[in-house]
């Protein structure tokens, strides 16, 4: 009875962690949408801003465009990284599927 419950324990906690796992791959997408919008939004005041600021004050727009850049890159930069962590998160609900149908093959064998 306790090695039914055992496998049964491995089995919930391998399926929640793949569950968790294809959350945060399904998160991912969700992410670089954001952080795209976010730049749009981010573009779009300060285009706004730069209207308002002076045209002497130089320094200013200079540190507006840093942060606008920075920001760009930020969202290439996830959307790069997106292929790599879904490939991870691949790999590790493959291992996972793996580790279930052993488990569903040692109970079958057991039950013979």
């Amino acid at each position: 009875m306790s090695e039914s419950q055992s496998r049964y324990s491995i089995i919930s906690s391998l399926t929640k962690q793949k569950l968790d796992i294809m959350t945060a791959k399904a998160n991912l997408t969700e992410e670089i949408t954001k952080s795209n919008q976010k730049s749009v939004r981010l573009a779009k005041d300060i285009e706004d801003d730069k209207k308002v600021i002076d045209l002497e004050s130089t320094k200013q727009k200079e540190e507006l465009d840093r942060v606008l850049r920075t920001s760009q890159e930020d969202a290439t930069n996830l959307e790069e990284r997106k292929e790599s962590k879904e490939a991870l998160f691949n790999d590790k609900i493959s291992a996972i599927d793996s580790a279930l149908t052993k488990l569903e093959n040692i109970s079958k064998e057991s039950q013979s």
